[in-house]
């Protein structure tokens, strides 16, 4: 199933098939490829609802081309028909809008390097289709090609009322408009109505075409990847088809986010199991005198248990009246400075006094 579009096959006989583009038009969401791919398994009344910024205008007008050929096909603008989506609108036999949802057209553009023998070659180009996008609105409109030129040269919004005047829509109707967003400086006239800009989304683009290159993936590659991305989600084909019976449009958002539910608990006990050990260890570190700073542990807990051997010894041989070893190891403590080196010494003196003790009472 392709992210960025659904497709709602014919619940009942009779019922329109509903194709939804709701994102971008060409390699970053709807291409004129995988459209075709999804609309031959459909048979009967095809309905396109719309809510899209546009995109890449080959992939829009070649939508617009098989949509045309069909027999029955009603669109609709549910929210915006933007640049190359209003081309993919033009292509119904019936143009519904929503009353606050807005067309726009204008005329094409392109990005370019070269000389100026490039430059102008690219500019040949675009007035070629503009001429053929003139031709197309001229069919779905009740406006002459001068006309229309003119609205494409200033980037012309329409919205429902407008569109319907103009001959782009055949009917308007009142409904609540689907959310949304332009990115910023995307067009020159973008309307109020459009102008709230997701958080990060005029990066969005790049961020992606960064990801993709990032990544090794190239355009051809771009669905197997993204079959890829989403088998490695362990989202299993009976659960996408289940999913689209059941019309569930956020099912992958949803399933990632589970995912990513999933991570965050993994990652939260694994940093609670690290806090208990580490509390445990900081008891430990504490009962036996260390300093909680020390940098190795070990070396400091050996030296802490070695000491704590060497004053046992020094116990036992003071409580058998033999103090002169316990007066030595104290003058060699202070004169040493060093807790492993007398504490060795005092448990070899422990064990010699107890040696000594054994074989005196036999």
């Amino acid at each position: 199933m392709n992210q960025f579009y659904n497709i709602r096959a014919a619940a009942t006989e009779g019922a329109p098939n509903e194709v939804f583009i709701y994102d971008e038009i060409g390699f970053w969401g709807t291409t004129a490829q995988t459209f075709h791919n999804a609309i031959q398994a459909l048979s009967g009344k095809i309905v396109v609802r719309i809510n899209s910024p546009g995109g890449n205008v080959f992939d829009a007008i070649a939508i617009h081309s098989m949509l045309s050929r069909l027999p029955d096909v009603e669109t609709v603008t549910d929210g915006l028909a933007a640049s190359a989506a209003s081309v993919i609108f033009a292509a119904g036999k019936a143009r519904k809008m929503a009353k606050a949802a807005f067309v726009m057209i204008h005329n094409p553009w392109s990005y370019t390097q070269g000389s100026a023998d490039d430059m102008r070659k690219e500019a040949d180009i675009l007035e070629g289709i503009t001429s053929a996008l003139v031709k197309l609105y001229k069919g779905s409109s009740s406006k002459s090609e001068e006309e229309l030129r003119e609205m494409m040269d200033v980037e012309t919004w329409m919205d429902g009322d407008a569109a319907l005047a103009a001959g782009f829509a055949t009917e308007v109707f009142d409904a609540p408009v689907a959310k949304a967003s332009i990115s910023e400086g995307r067009y020159k006239r973008t309307p109020t109505a459009f102008a709230a800009i997701q958080a990060g989304d005029k990066q969005r683009t790049n961020l992606k075409k960064e990801l993709l290159a990032l990544l090794g993936v190239s355009e051809t590659g771009r669905e197997k990847f993204l079959a890829s991305a989403v088998a490695s989600l362990g989202v299993t084909d009976a659960a996408i088809e289940a999913a689209e019976k059941e019309n569930k449009a956020d099912f992958i958002s949803a399933h990632i986010e589970a995912r990513v539910k999933q991570a965050d608990d993994a990652r939260n006990a694994a940093e609670a199991q690290a806090k208990e050990a580490s509390d445990k260890l900081a008891a430990l570190v504490a009962a036996a005198g260390i300093d909680a700073k020390a940098t190795d542990y070990k070396a400091a807990i050996a030296a802490a248990i070695k000491t704590a051997a060497s004053k046992e010894a020094a116990e036992i041989l003071a409580s058998q009246g033999q103090t002169k070893p316990v007066d030595n190891a104290r003058a060699e403590a202070n004169t040493n400075h060093s807790p492993a080196a007398v504490g060795l010494d005092r448990v070899e003196a422990a064990l010699r006094a107890r040696r000594e003790a054994g074989n005196s009472n036999n």
